[in-house]
């Protein structure tokens, strides 16, 4: 045997069980993507609205939106989703939340705001999980 492929063979590494690599996975809850562009609307401190903005996808411990309006990263907002018609609540979301991340869109005057909802109280929590309910059987 040669000494390089002793040494390979050692080196080689096993392929980590599925097991493993779930708990590698850092998303605590699956993100959903709506059938159809759905309106973000946002504000900072006031009650004045900052912008708006489509939503990407959503989570029941965030969502995704891109907007024309940059907002910095620990920014604490309040969202307003409204839903499609097509959902039977024919109603909008508010909760608040905490920019996590904002990054411009290439070749684009937009951006993409990730953010990390605050806890939600039971009736919010119940149109958040009813809505995604309906995303996944209106894909």
């Amino acid at each position: 045997m040669k000494f390089l492929d002793f040494i390979t063979r050692f080196r080689r590494y096993p392929e980590p069980s599925k097991s493993e690599s779930s708990a590698q996975e850092r998303r605590r809850s699956p993100r959903l993507r709506p059938p159809n562009l759905l309106d973000v609307y946002f504000w900072a401190d006031t009650d004045v609205r900052y912008g708006d903005g489509q939503l990407e996808d959503i989570s029941t411990l965030g969502v995704l939106f891109a907007s024309e309006h940059e907002v910095l990263a620990g920014t604490l907002i309040k969202l307003k989703i409204h839903f499609p018609y097509a959902f039977r609540l024919k109603e909008s979301l508010k909760m608040q939340a905490r920019v996590m991340r904002c990054s411009k869109l290439k070749s684009q005057k937009r951006y993409r705001i990730a953010c990390e909802l605050d806890p939600l109280d039971e009736e919010s929590s119940a149109k958040l999980k009813d809505f995604m309910g309906w995303i996944k059987d209106n894909p």
